[in-house]
């Protein structure tokens, strides 16, 4: 017997007596059920079956970790990995990047939380979710995924970061693929799965920023040279001394002093850095010398 596309089969006559039926095929998207089941025939009646499939779905979560594109899982200055928000779209069907339907099935926001791992990982639960519709669960209550389409995007940056120039990557390797990610669902035997894989890292840039002094005499407003003064991150620490020069004044910027040279040598001349916690952020001409933040500046 072969059901149509309403799931029911034509009617056979049988002899009257016990039978024995499997499933041999199970419809696209569903588990096999390989399971023997019988029923019973009585003379001048009708039997119905109802039979029931289990819908093919991955039970692995999504699990997207958010890094410092720079330093990884180490914050640098004031800024924060948690919060982070990423939109995860569901579709009904099979699509890619260049044809998805103007409206998802289903639609999650979630976000960043920090683990005790010191890791900052949003998950397709609860914990993690900022708004949208009810996840697909299945028996256990799992949240799962059924076969489709999804897509993922970070459209929030957390506190410090940039949404500008972030990437993702499956697994934490390979391509680094910018905007929005695209993949199926697919079926794999009794199982479906997430192609390419369910765990993703999401790399953003750091923002950063430089600062310029001019010391002076209050009474005369004459500049006064080779002044020290101490500028520390109040997020991680990091101290160093600045001088001024012989006007009086300082800039932290790169075409002032540039970064690399003698850096935090603490003269009027000397290249200013500030790192992460744990000196990880390599030195970068290109960029402003101090990571987002609070800082002290104490002659």
């Amino acid at each position: 017997l072969t059901t149509d596309v309403g799931g029911n089969a034509a009617a056979v006559s049988l002899n009257a007596g016990t039978y024995y039926y499997k499933e041999l095929t199970a419809p696209a998207g569903y588990a096999l059920d390989s399971s023997v089941q019988s029923f019973t025939v009585t003379a001048g009646q009708n039997t119905a079956l109802s039979v029931s499939d289990t819908p093919t779905n991955d039970p692995v979560r999504i699990s997207i970790n958010k890094v410092d594109s720079e330093t990884g899982d180490k914050v640098q200055g004031g800024a924060s990995l948690e919060n982070a928000e990423f939109t995860v779209k569901y579709y009904a069907g099979y699509y890619n990047a260049g044809n998805l339907p103007t409206n998802a099935t289903r639609t999650w926001v979630i976000k960043t939380v920090k683990r005790p791992s010191g890791q900052y990982v949003a998950i397709l639960n609860n914990d993690c979710k900022v708004s949208g519709d009810d996840f697909y669960t299945n028996a256990s209550g799992t949240v799962c995924l059924p076969l489709g389409t999804i897509s993922i995007e970070e459209t929030k940056a957390p506190e410090g970061y940039s949404l500008e120039g972030a990437y993702l990557q499956v697994g934490g390797v390979g391509e680094k693929i910018t905007g929005k990610y695209v993949a199926q669902i697919t079926q794999n035997g009794n199982l479906a799965s997430l192609k390419g894989g369910n765990t993703f890292k999401v790399s953003d840039k750091i923002k950063r920023g430089d600062f310029k002094l001019t010391k002076i005499d209050t009474d005369n407003q004459n500049r006064m040279s080779d002044i020290p003064f101490r500028v520390t991150c109040k997020g991680t620490g990091e101290s160093y001394i600045i001088k001024t020069d012989e006007n009086g004044y300082f800039s932290s910027e790169s075409s002032w002093n540039a970064h690399s040279k003698n850096t935090n040598g603490g003269g009027a001349y000397d290249g200013l850095w500030f790192s992460s916690a744990d000196g990880s952020a390599k030195v970068d001409d290109s960029v402003g010398a101090m990571p987002y933040g609070d800082y002290t500046l104490e002659e």
